[in-house]
Formats: structure tokens, C-alpha cells, sequence
């Protein structure tokens, strides 16, 4: 029996990746996954995804279904206040910089 694989998204071994960003939207995510697979399929590259969410979190569980397996996960907003001298550190430089 020959079964086909559902996932959109192949696994190139390459050195170049391509890298996309997660808005948090389902709607977008719907319309990231086929951008994103039909660049994956054209240039044969390594699809890497930036989000801010947990593993467990839907959106993710989305794009894992999908056949993507490499994530970044980027700076929570909540691990600034967690880490309050960070925080700071964080609003100075931009209040004297901008």
C-alpha cells in the first residue's frame, strides 16, 4: 500500500535556511503555511519559524501538523516583567535612544 504524506512542508538539508515569522493569527497562520511551503518546495531551502508561543500553544500544534519542525522561539513580552531590572535596562535604552 502506497500512502502519501499529508505534510506541506519537506525537511531540505541545506546550509541556507528561510526564516518566517509567526503573526499569532490563525488566519495568517493558514496563509504563512502555504507561502511558506511553496518557497520550502522552489528553492529546496530549510524552513524556520520565529514565534513567541509555547510548544503547547494551538497556533504551534498548527504548524507541527503541517510537517514544520524547526522553530526559534523569540523574547516573551511577560519575561521582561518577570526579569524587572531587565525591564528596565530594556526602557532606558529606548527612551534615550528614540
Amino acid at each position: 500500500m502506497n500512502t502519501k504524506s499529508n505534510k506541506l512542508f519537506i525537511n531540505f538539508k541545506s546550509k541556507n535556511n528561510i526564516l518566517f515569522v509567526d503573526r499569532q493569527r490563525e488566519s495568517s497562520a493558514y496563509l504563512f503555511s502555504l507561502f511558506a511551503s511553496v518557497v520550502n518546495r522552489k528553492y529546496k531551502k530549510k524552513v524556520i519559524l520565529l514565534s513567541d508561543k509555547s510548544e503547547n500553544d494551538k497556533i504551534i500544534k498548527l504548524y507541527k501538523n503541517l510537517g514544520l519542525k524547526n522553530f526559534l522561539v523569540g523574547v516573551n513580552k511577560i519575561q521582561y516583567l518577570k526579569k524587572i531590572k531587565m525591564f528596565y535596562i530594556h526602557y532606558l535604552y529606548h527612551f534615550f535612544v528614540f
